[in-house]
């Protein structure tokens, strides 16, 4: 097959991409200054695209790695949506049972089936997220200077996804228990029923903390950096995600000290803000992250021609 020749946009610098043994081969020629269309490393003559080297050194990507990141797109955009969903959904905020205990349990077993539908979303958004940031930290691996950070932003995310697992499963099924048994009640025992709906709830609001200073935090942070430092997506994402990141450490440890003294009004007005540039900047990531599949098949499909 003939070589197919692609202009690199600058004065000297061309390459030539060529497909043998359903490889793309690039051969550079003139002075090439910058990588060009390639991401994250540049070109050298004789280098084989999508061979026997680490996904996204340059535009091509094996079969198993875009089909990985192609996934991990759809998963993390599926799961923000879902856990914004989860978030405008969820009937009532059972922390107000410090506030006004009668009304809050009442509302939890009059909106019951709307209680566990929240919740099982939220579960099931989680994963979904957890898949798409495996899959960010594993578009990422090419460049040395992550090694390090993408792995920690790894650990910190599975380590938030498991305390929330934990938290939506008291807060979602545990304590809508009590509030049944409390509705259920005869009176002389509704108050140590509702004693027990502020025990728990009083675990929640330190779950929380943590999994906002994690998840939303530590994980968030660590994966800004990686960004950052990197180069297979814009530097200015990365500072964005670490601004944000930081907010919530600093949210959630002033949760976590506070427990059952800071009501949900108070937590979810301080956490809005960094959610939302989270839940933001997690979608352009799962984007960009598609995008990075698209390029290597237009790529191969040129050089195919």
């Amino acid at each position: 097959m003939s070589p197919v020749r692609a202009d690199d946009n600058q004065e000297g610098a061309s390459q030539t991409y060529q497909v043998v043994a359903g490889h793309i081969i690039v051969h550079a020629t003139g002075a090439v200054k910058s990588p060009g269309r390639c991401i994250g490393a540049r070109p050298v003559d004789g280098a084989i695209i999508g061979a026997n080297q680490p996904s996204g050194t340059q535009d091509g990507l094996s079969m198993p790695d875009r089909t990985f990141l192609r996934t991990g797109s759809v998963c993390l955009i599926v799961g923000v949506i879902g856990f914004v969903v989860f978030v405008s959904i969820t009937p009532v905020e059972p922390s107000e049972v410090f506030d006004r205990p009668v009304e809050t349990l009442q509302e939890m077993v009059d909106e019951e089936n709307m209680w566990l539908a929240s919740h099982v979303l939220a579960l099931a958004s989680i994963g979904l997220i957890l898949v798409g940031l495996g899959a960010l930290s594993h578009s990422m691996r090419v460049a040395q200077s992550v090694e390090v950070w993408r792995s920690a932003a790894f650990i910190a995310a599975v380590m938030g996804t498991t305390v929330l697992i934990v938290l939506a499963g008291v807060d979602g099924f545990g304590i809508r228990g009590v509030a049944v048994a409390w509705a259920d009640a005869p009176a002389a025992d509704k108050a140590t029923a509702m004693r027990i709906a502020q025990t728990i709830e009083a675990v929640n609001m330190g779950l929380w903390g943590v999994t906002i200073g994690t998840f939303f935090g530590v994980a968030i942070v660590l994966y800004g950096v990686s960004v950052s430092m990197g180069d297979q997506y814009p530097k200015w994402h990365g500072l964005v995600s670490i601004v944000s990141g930081l907010g919530g450490i600093v949210l959630g440890m002033a949760i976590s000290f506070a427990g059952g003294s800071m009501n949900s009004t108070e937590g979810f007005a301080g956490l809005f803000p960094f959610f939302w540039i989270t839940a933001v900047w997690l979608l352009v990531m799962g984007v960009l992250m598609w995008r990075k599949t698209t390029t290597a098949v237009e790529l191969e499909a040129s050089a195919g021609e």
